[in-house]
């Protein structure tokens, strides 16, 4: 073989062998940027937080008002169905990376809600977004003209299995709070009294759905009255006992830090569910306890008590969210003022509470503006409903 012939077969082979390493190399290269990928999709999935529920939790609120509001136009509904639908696929989604986190990592989520006080009452949350899937169901997909009476069936079974889960998250919360050391009296936030808005939550739901879903029966409606009054009480009368704890941490340790106070506007959560649930309980039983008519207690006449009485319990508890709403938005314009403000998930769940408190201030008028004379009443409630959304928007961290 002459040494050209020699050299020309030498690059073949270094050639081939070049070849087999650059593809080698490049397949590498490649299992690395899956892995990568993998790594990544596994740690987002880890880290994720209930706090993410909060977005469907307003994407539902605001459907709910576009559905409610007393002005109509034709495109009011349109909008409110696909905030319904948004809200459904927000959930869905949400949901789904959650139960992929408890079962790849069961032991993550357990330590993040036995050690972090926020995300142990932020798991109620997630039955707070479920409710206001239930509530559009019975206000949008049961009266439509797709929909009829089985979504009537559909929002009450969603109800009662959003019921349980309620209840057995707060019992857990208040159970963890006092047989462990997550939460003293330096740690408190305002998000403990998340798990009994979500009580107060449910027994609004209860109501409304039993108001108007379409062809709601009496008996569908008044165990779920009946509930819904047992519901509001334990989220009110908890809250009010956090209240005087938060007071002590309030008192005795430094204000929280200017990106968390965002968070106090949870204070005025309970009242305003809870004064919400009077009005729109009270509304149900008028309408239904005559229908059924039954015993002493389920009467057209004790029906109509109730809702008086939903009435009045109602203002007295709006008086108190007053008081918290005006000591968050004071702290909110402080940090403002400073330039101290940090952009969080917490500023979706301070819209769901100022907006069940534009809805407990507007359903006061609701009474009074059925009659003609009171049309200054329905201009006041539409103010109310297009003044609440508007809200800042949400970075990932969830500190309060």
């Amino acid at each position: 073989m002459t040494s050209n012939e020699t050299e020309h077969a030498s690059t073949n082979i270094n050639g081939h062998v070049d070849v087999e390493r650059n593809g080698k190399h490049g397949a590498r290269l490649s299992d690395s940027n899956l892995i990568s990928w993998r790594t990544k999709i596994a740690i987002n999935i880890e880290d994720f937080s209930f706090a993410w529920f909060t977005i469907c939790m307003n994407t539902g609120i605001i459907s709910i008002l576009f559905h409610q509001s007393p002005y109509q136009f034709s495109g009011l509904p349109i909008l409110s169905t696909i905030l319904f639908v948004l809200d459904l696929v927000l959930f869905i989604f949400f949901f789904a990376i959650l139960s992929l986190r408890l079962i790849f990592f069961p032991r993550a989520i357990i330590k993040s809600i036995s050690t972090n006080l926020t995300e142990l009452c932020l798991t109620a949350a997630v039955p707070i977004a479920w409710f206001t899937l239930v509530t559009l169901v019975g206000l949008i997909a049961s009266n439509s003209d797709w929909g009829g009476h089985a979504f009537t069936i559909v929002a009450f079974v969603m109800w009662w299995i959003g019921t349980a889960v309620t209840i057995a998250l707060a019992l857990t919360v208040l159970i963890t709070i006092t047989q462990t050391d997550v939460a003293n009296s330096q740690n408190i936030t305002p998000a403990l009294v998340v798990p009994f808005v979500a009580t107060a939550t449910d027994a609004v739901t209860g109501g409304l759905i039993s108001l108007y879903a379409k062809d709601t029966s009496p008996e569908l409606a008044i165990p779920t009255i009946i509930v819904g009054y047992m519901l509001n009480g334990i989220g009110l009368f908890i809250a009010i006992i956090i209240y005087a704890a938060y007071l002590v941490r309030l008192t005795n340790h430094p204000a929280p830090p200017s990106d968390q106070t965002p968070g106090l506007a949870l204070l005025a959560g309970p009242p305003g569910q809870s004064a919400a649930a009077m009005l729109v309980l009270g509304d149900a039983a008028k309408h239904h306890f005559g229908q059924y008519n039954s015993g002493t207690f389920l009467t057209s006449s004790q029906g109509d008590a109730a809702a008086a009485f939903g009435v009045l319990f109602a203002l007295l508890l709006l008086g108190l969210g007053i008081v918290f709403t005006v000591f968050p938005i004071y702290m909110m314009f402080r940090a403002a003022w400073r330039r101290e403000h940090k952009y969080t998930l917490l500023w979706w769940m301070e819209l769901h509470v100022s907006t069940y408190n534009a809805v407990v201030s507007s359903n006061g008028a609701i009474y009074q503006s059925a009659f003609p004379e009171n049309e200054l009443k329905h201009i006041e409630k539409t103010c109310l409903y297009l003044n609440a959304p508007r809200k800042c928007h949400p970075t990932q961290n969830t500190d309060l």
